[in-house]
């Protein structure tokens, strides 16, 4: 990525994912994984939603940043570093994009789950490779990785709706919630053709995953 790409990468403030919370309860633990500057966290806080965020991040240069927004900030990898909470410690871990950059991210989901409370819960964003776009691109014979999008060139593992909700399934995770994020003419399309085709218009997926 450029420095410009980069510094608008990590700064978006998730509210898209964090609509599928709950509303109106406090939550006292949150830990997001790939936190970038902590923008998404600070919102948290700032809505009154927790009473405290945690990040870990793997870029160092987001640390002095992403530790104004947050109340601890751990850099490192989150498939190789140990992890400092105790059992039981969160009401939630956020995945926001993140999971399909990991070699390993069914390893990753079971490494967190100890980590939350009964009933605690797994928020996850994950692009969606059965998108028609990347079909329409694969009948033409064509495989291109960009600078972003459901093929970004960091992009590691590539999911559907079904493998999203069998990875969480095979982490000891139930699947409360999923839904397709689509641009409005896409949705409108999705209502007038009876939701057929939402497995090809949705570009990534809002998942709510409970422990």
């Amino acid at each position: 990525m450029n420095l410009k790409k980069d510094l608008l990468y990590y700064s978006y403030s998730r509210t898209d994912l964090l609509a599928l919370l709950p509303e109106n309860i406090k939550l006292d633990n949150i830990l997001e994984i790939g936190c970038g500057n902590g923008s998404t966290g600070y919102l948290l806080k700032k809505d009154n939603k927790v009473t405290h965020v945690y990040g870990i991040e793997i870029n160092e240069k987001l640390r002095s940043e992403a530790e104004k927004n947050l109340d601890q900030v751990i850099i490192g990898d989150i498939e190789k570093i140990e992890l400092p909470f105790d059992d039981g410690f969160f009401d939630c871990i956020i995945f926001a994009d993140v999971l399909e950059h990991l070699y390993d991210p069914w390893f990753v989901l079971k490494k967190i789950k100890p980590l939350l409370k009964t009933g605690g819960v797994v928020l996850a964003s994950i692009p969606n490779v059965q998108h028609w776009s990347v079909l329409f691109n694969l009948l033409r014979g064509k495989w291109e990785y960009k600078d972003e999008g459901i093929l970004d060139n960091t992009h590691i593992r590539f999911f559907t709706k079904k493998s999203q909700i069998k990875m969480l399934y095979e982490a000891g995770f139930d699947v409360k919630k999923i839904k397709g994020s689509m641009g409005k003419m896409i949705r409108f399309l999705n209502i007038i053709s009876f939701n057929l085709f939402s497995n090809f218009f949705s570009f990534r997926y809002f998942v709510i995953a409970k422990k």
